[in-house]
């Protein structure tokens, strides 16, 4: 499709309306403010209208005596007041900035202060948990040689034990032999009672009887 033409005039009245809203002119721009158009072409009547505007310099004229001499006094006032408002600005920026650097620094001269009190406090409480580990380390190592104490003598105590167990068991044993002993020689001497031959013994049981049990 063959691009719109637009006439010199309507590209030259877009780029002034496109200057007065941005001041800037461009291809792009006057193709959108016309909306179509080569982009080339646009920006081209464009600046060839720029340099023609910019070459219609006004010729210079002479200013009559008087008004360069009013210009030239009212320069001068105006360089005098400027000056003079440029040295009370830079007053008021310099007690400004004072003001701003002092608060800063007490600001920072606080913070230290604060720092170094938080660090005192904290070497403080660092001390003192040092202390209370090394006393509680302390401790630890007494109940671990308690323990180890207690252990030993649970074990002798477990030995003893065993050997009186021991010995009981060894002792009933021998209760229980000497009680089936007895009972077996109470016994023949109950069937030995109506023997004529066996009663002329007794003596020789008793003998045999407490000779068993001293053994």
């Amino acid at each position: 499709m063959r691009p719109v033409d637009f006439s010199d005039e309507k590209i030259i009245e877009a780029g002034e309306r496109l200057k007065e809203i941005s001041g800037k002119v461009t291809g792009y721009g006057l193709r959108n403010e016309l909306g179509g158009g080569t982009q080339k072409r646009l920006l081209s009547v464009w600046k060839k209208y720029a340099e023609q505007e910019s070459a219609q310099v006004l010729p210079e004229t002479e200013l009559p005596l008087e008004i360069e001499e009013l210009l030239s006094s009212t320069g001068q006032t105006l360089l005098s007041n400027l000056r003079s408002t440029t040295a009370s600005i830079n007053l008021s920026a310099t007690k400004i900035a004072d003001r701003q650097v002092a608060e800063v620094s007490r600001q920072l001269k606080e913070l230290e202060e604060q720092t170094d009190a938080e660090l005192n406090d904290a070497e403080v409480i660092i001390k003192k948990l040092e202390s209370e580990a090394e006393n509680l380390r302390k401790k630890l190592t007494t109940a671990q040689d308690d323990l180890e104490f207690v252990r030993e003598e649970a074990k002798k105590h477990e030995r003893e034990a065993f050997k009186l167990e021991t010995r009981l068991k060894e002792m009933t044993g021998v209760e229980e032999l000497i009680k089936r002993l007895e009972a077996l020689e109470e016994r023949a001497g109950t069937e030995n009672s109506g023997d004529p031959e066996v009663q002329t013994a007794p003596k020789n049981a008793d003998k045999n009887h407490n000779s068993r049990s001293a053994t």
